[in-house]
């Protein structure tokens, strides 16, 4: 005997069409998935549909080696990002609030032609990955810096607007792992000069412009957006820490060293805060905004702090970081920590 029912979904007054068959409920999978907002689509094989969490994917990231391509960045592609191209063929982004050279986004054109040269030998790609590399050199600030020129606000209602110039430690890290990289291909120390200068504001405390903090005054992070109170944000913090590890393996300086060391110490401190159960966090600023929730990181970020531990832990080995790691991968084919 069959018989239609109401289905109503976490107590959210949304009412789903189900059909009751001799004690077994169905319900329309599609509708399902919509409003838990899962993924469904046919496979290849006949008769299978496959049903994910999240449209993100992972690729394996083991070795990481400052000589080769930076992580997975031969997948991006910054041309079809909202940006123009000046007259010197650098990037320039078409923010709401206007267009600006934005260090980040230009890093990462630098860093996509690298890779495309480091896999495909083509001398297009070199140009380009060596022509952004010259422009950082030229357009390094005397304090090593290559700041932003704008204001901005982070994160409204918990942080304040941060003033023009500000200097971000993910700009610092995937800058100096760009220049590293351009050592690398033409031997020129002018580009390893550069970098070291950039080091610099990993020493300098966001308070005095730099990008260097403490949590819980022993740990230091180096902080992708300066604000105030602290945002914390991962994944900026652990591109700062590849910029870090690339120039101390071509420089071996001691200095470099214990501030990649000690970022690591804080790593390992700091990733449980992030873990949500079931997700990532982006930040801590539920933490340091006076105790809101947490700004949790969309799928495709998730998989970056996934990529980015995986490349990690290829360099440190360290069991607490793998534990996380399988932790976090884990939650992108939907499973979460229960209680036992």
């Amino acid at each position: 005997m069959m018989k239609d029912v109401k289905i109503i979904l976490n107590s959210n007054n949304r009412l789903l069409e189900g059909k009751l068959v001799e004690e077994k409920l169905y319900v329309e999978a599609e509708e399902l998935f919509n409003e838990l907002k899962w993924y469904g689509s046919w496979a290849k094989e006949p008769n299978l549909y496959k049903v994910k969490f999240t449209n993100a994917k992972l690729r394996e990231m083991k070795d990481y080696n400052p000589q080769t391509i930076y992580l997975n960045f031969d997948k991006i592609r910054v041309e079809d990002w909202n940006v123009d191209f000046g007259e010197d063929g650098i990037p320039i982004n078409n923010f709401r609030w206007g267009k600006h050279y934005y260090p980040i986004t230009i890093a990462h054109y630098g860093l996509q032609h690298h890779a495309l040269f480091v896999l495909n030998n083509e001398i297009s790609n070199k140009e380009i990955f060596l022509k952004v590399s010259d422009w950082f050199v030229k357009n390094q600030t005397s304090k090593g810096g290559w700041p932003s020129l704008f204001e901005h606000m982070y994160y409204k209602g918990r942080t304040q607007v941060m003033k023009s110039p500000w200097h971000s430690s993910l700009a610092q890290g995937l800058i100096i792992s760009l220049l590293v990289r351009a050592f690398h291909t033409t031997g020129k120390d002018i580009y390893i000069k550069s970098a070291m200068k950039g080091f610099k504001l990993y020493t300098i405390p966001v308070k005095k412009g730099g990008t260097f903090r403490k949590f819980e005054d022993k740990y230091w992070f180096y902080e992708e957006y300066p604000t105030e109170p602290a945002s914390y944000v991962l994944n900026g913090f652990i591109f700062s820490l590849f910029g870090l590890y690339d120039l101390s393996m071509v420089t071996h300086n001691k200095s470099v060293k214990r501030y990649y060391s000690e970022g690591i110490r804080t790593l390992k401190r700091m990733l449980p805060l992030y873990d949500l159960g079931n997700r990532t966090a982006y930040d801590l600023t539920h933490y340091t905004s006076d105790g809101t929730f947490p700004n949790v990181a969309r799928w495709g970020y998730h998989a970056t702090h996934v990529h980015q531990l995986m490349a990690i832990n290829s360099i440190e080995k360290d069991p607490k970081i793998k534990e996380i790691l399988t932790r976090w991968i884990g939650y992108m084919d939907g499973k979460s920590v229960r209680e036992n």
